[in-house]
């Protein structure tokens, strides 16, 4: 089994989410308050390893009903559903240790839901009948029901679709009140099918989640229905009558060692080695406690310093904890599928462990075989391997959202330059080359620290073709995309006619951008279509008039004075109060020095002298001429021009 979605409704900074998962990593990124931990909490609030006895697990108060506007939602909804893998046989043994549960027959006919109406009709299923009020007759029991029912295998064992509908309600005395019912399929055609019981999850399911609060008293808990304490109970089997135990508490501590040798050795060279070279694994019992064996195991770590797991960091705590259970799904819980869902496992973690713990979670897959959704802020966990997705969650005017990222199509462009922190950015600015580190140097000299107060990140693309394609990810990603480029951006295609006028690099021009790009609210309201309409007829006009300056014109000073010019000034003018900074030259031309510009291209040791000479004291407008980029950063941040301030001068190109 794998967790193949997840509906949730009124928890928490969640309206409204309907989120996709696949059956190997999921990662959820966005910045902190996002909502990416109540996403975490959600799942863990339904398939974590609450008691079978489902209301007396004290996991949600009035507080975690989402609330806008001093409104308080009444009714909180998260429905899980898990889809069965084609090698999954389930455990049908394990299942009818766990309580009964039964079905209700109306009219002859099992209860079922549509597909399509799941998520609406769970207030309806909930609120409709209890097992108290139903006519005799119309209750269906499902094994081990004492002398009646239909064998578990029977019921469900043409089923590949499960799912776990929880509701919590407010009633008028302010008390919440909650139930959780079972859902299963045949196939992804046929309609659901309610049950009114089924405390069983964690055999559908067996799950670990690790909160961004490391605690392994919780998170290692020993429990008839956890999965730790089933994993002791397992290690333990055969030994709760050993004379040994019994009749020396000296000898205790021995064999206990020989009892998890080889857990602890497992363990040791596979997830701590690396990040914690020379840490080893210590199971002890207490010996007060002899009534059930595998209840009294404590886990001592000795990394220099031997003690209890719960006075280690929070980094060995999570690589322990990950290799705890990867161990216990390998070899102990076999026959199904697991999930393991942690939060930020980077916390506390120096770049090569971070690294190193992503590689133990994508050996946990298991081809596949079992599922990791994490949380995170850390780039090291942000790679392309064959099955994975990315779930972008941001938070828009106190509700959180999420967008699923079409990996394939960006790794190139994004995962192998290492630009990962655009997806906890609110806006972008997209640039060529080393523009980036010049356009950093304006904006910090001109607003000091607004590029991170407001979550701005430059990014920077291989080449001009480049603009199009990320503008359009990051605008599918709902990320305000802006753009800063060279002149010849403005008119220069990739028209055959540029041959007859020598070797001139070839690109995309700004009308490559699309209708999409510029009908984009927040860069051009509704004035996006008339925009794009006064660059083709200007592009068009300068194609007929001044063809080879079309193709060659690096500067707006090569161009002579005619009407195209002042349109061109207007155009650049427009476009930078909408988030587009087309250059009245090159990059280049904005050194005020000319000395401070080496060759003819930027390169990385005019970077360095620029920065050098920022560093010495010289000013920002002293370096650079910053008008142009001035009044094009004035609207990414929304801050408009002070009266007095220039928008426009003359730049000598």
């Amino acid at each position: 089994m794998y967790l193949s979605r997840i509906y949730i409704e009124n928890y928490r900074s969640i309206k409204k989410l309907d989120l996709r998962f696949i059956s190997g990593k999921n990662i959820i990124i966005g910045r902190n308050n996002a909502g990416k931990s109540n996403i975490i909490k959600a799942i863990d609030l339904v398939l974590g390893e609450n008691s079978p006895d489902y209301n007396k697990s004290e996991n949600i108060t009035d507080s975690d009903f989402f609330t806008l506007n001093g409104n308080k939602s009444s009714e909180i909804i998260i429905l899980c559903e898990l889809t069965r893998l084609p090698h999954e046989d389930l455990d049908y043994e394990a299942l009818c240790k766990c309580y009964t549960y039964s079905i209700w027959i109306e009219k002859g006919e099992k209860r079922r839901i549509k597909k399509v109406a799941i998520p609406e009709k769970i207030s309806e299923i909930f609120s409709s009948k209890n097992l108290e009020n139903l006519p005799k007759g119309s209750i269906h029991y499902i094994k081990p029901k004492p002398n009646d029912g239909t064998p578990l295998e029977n019921e469900i064992g043409n089923m590949y679709s499960f799912a776990y509908g929880f509701r919590a309600t407010l009633n008028e005395d302010g008390k919440v009140v909650k139930e959780i019912r079972l859902f299963y399929r045949e196939n992804d055609s046929s309609d659901w099918i309610m049950s009114f019981k089924a405390p069983f999850r964690n055999e559908l399911l067996q799950s670990a989640i690790i909160p961004s609060f490391r605690d392994p008293q919780t998170q290692l808990r020993i429990s008839q229905w956890g999965w730790y304490g089933k994993l002791m109970k397992h290690l333990t089997q055969g030994y709760e009558a050993n004379d040994e135990l019994k009749g020396a508490l000296s000898t205790v501590n021995r064999v206990a060692g020989e009892i998890f040798s080889g857990i602890s050795e497992k363990i040791e060279q596979s997830s701590v080695a690396v990040a914690f070279p020379g840490t080893k694994l210590h199971f002890q019992f207490n010996t007060e406690n002899r009534t059930d064996l595998y209840k009294s195991c404590v886990l001592y770590v000795d990394d220099g310093y031997k003690s209890q797991l719960t006075e280690k960091g929070s980094g060995i705590q999570s690589a322990v904890i990950i290799g705890l259970f990867n161990y216990y799904t390998q070899f102990v819980y076999t026959k199904s599928s697991a999930l393991l869902c942690i939060e930020e496992p980077e916390l506390y973690l120096h770049p090569h462990a971070r690294r190193v713990i992503n590689n133990k979670l994508s050996d946990f897959l298991n081809g596949n075989r079992n599922q990791v959704i994490l949380s995170t802020h850390s780039s090291e966990f942000i790679n392309a391997p064959d099955s994975m997705q990315i779930i972008l969650v941001r938070k828009v005017e106190n509700e959180t959202i999420a967008n699923r990222i079409e990996i394939r199509k960006i790794q190139n462009l994004l995962i192998d330059n290492n630009q990962n922190e655009i997806f906890f950015a609110d806006k972008v600015i997209l640039c060529e080359g080393f523009d980036q580190y010049i356009i950093r140097m304006i904006a910090d000299g001109l607003y000091p620290g607004k590029m991170d107060e407001l979550n701005v990140s430059v990014l920077s693309v291989k080449g001009k073709d480049q603009i199009n394609q990320m503008s359009k990810h990051l605008t599918d990603l709902q990320i305000e995309c802006y753009v800063l480029a060279d002149f010849d951006f403005l008119l220069r295609d990739k028209s055959d006619d540029r041959k007859q006028y020598g070797e001139i690099p070839a690109h995309e021009s700004l009308r490559e951008l699309g209708n999409g790009y510029f009908c984009q609210p927040y860069l051009f309201g509704t004035n996006g279509n008339s925009i794009l309409g006064s660059i083709d007829k200007l592009r068009n006009s300068m194609k007929a008039k001044f063809p080879e300056l079309f193709y060659t014109a690096k500067s707006l000073s090569e161009i002579p004075d005619c009407t195209e010019k002042s349109q061109i000034v207007e155009l650049l003018t427009e476009l930078r109060s909408h988030g587009i900074c087309i250059l009245s030259g090159q990059i280049e031309d904005l050194f005020i020095n000319k000395d401070d510009f080496q060759g003819n291209k930027l390169g990385l040791t005019d970077v360095y002298t620029a920065k050098q000479k920022l560093n010495d004291g010289t000013g920002i407008s002293d370096l650079f001429y910053t008008d142009e980029i001035k009044e094009f950063l004035s609207h990414v941040f929304d801050e408009p021009l002070k009266d007095g301030d220039p928008t426009e001068e003359e730049i000598p190109f």
